[in-house]
């Protein structure tokens, strides 16, 4: 409102949780964080998750998107993403160096990957327990993620409306170093997000 804008690096921000009712403004951070590293870096791969298909509509042209829109192909992508993850790790080995910093310190080019889950209760409520057919649990495969993966250049953006323990492990929650939140009401919910005060904001704030 003040007319300033907030310039943060996405890898100094770790992972980042976003919460809100509905209406508070979910869908437009996400977009403007993902449009924002799109127009500043040109290093930076987007993993796009939503369930309801229409949320991450307009990134489909790109070619550094891949957007994910059901359970199967969220398991396969994050299978997809700890072996690509390990093999990063394996890479910086053989170099004798830790991290993607210190790599592109050799001039190596390797991407930055964002994973950016809109919606992310939706992974309870798709079928999060292992099934029968499942050779992986997507919850504990995504909590292993979010241990290991920022030295890899791999950092996780997901939002919600419902951050309550039934809906997200909250082994899961705690792996977000940053929590943003719009408006709340109970601050039972505000506790979850780890952000209080929140019941008074107004739309978009």
């Amino acid at each position: 409102r003040s007319g300033k804008f907030i310039i943060e690096d996405i890898m100094n921000l770790y992972h980042t949780f976003i919460s809100g009712q509905v209406g508070g403004g979910k869908s437009t951070i996400l977009n403007t964080m993902i449009q924002s590293a799109m127009y500043l870096c040109n290093n930076v791969s987007f993993i796009l998750v939503d369930f309801k298909l229409v949320g991450f509509g307009i990134y489909y042209k790109f070619n550094n998107c891949y957007c994910v829109e059901d359970y199967n192909d969220f398991k396969n992508t994050l299978v997809w993403l700890k072996d690509e993850m390990m093999r990063r790790y394996r890479e910086f080995r053989d170099l004798g160096i830790e991290d993607i910093w210190q790599y592109h310190d050799l001039g190596k080019k390797m991407n930055y990957i964002l994973l950016v889950i809109d919606e992310m209760s939706n992974i309870k409520l798709s079928g999060n327990a292992k099934k029968k057919d499942d050779d992986i649990n997507i919850e504990d495969t995504l909590i292993n993620i979010l241990n290991m993966s920022r030295g890899a250049g791999i950092i996780i953006i997901a939002a919600t409306q419902n951050p309550y323990a039934v809906e997200i492990k909250s082994n899961a929650r705690n792996k977000f170093v940053t929590n943003i939140s719009a408006r709340i009401a109970k601050k039972r919910v505000q506790e979850m997000t780890g952000v209080m005060g929140t019941e008074n904001l107004q739309k978009g704030e």
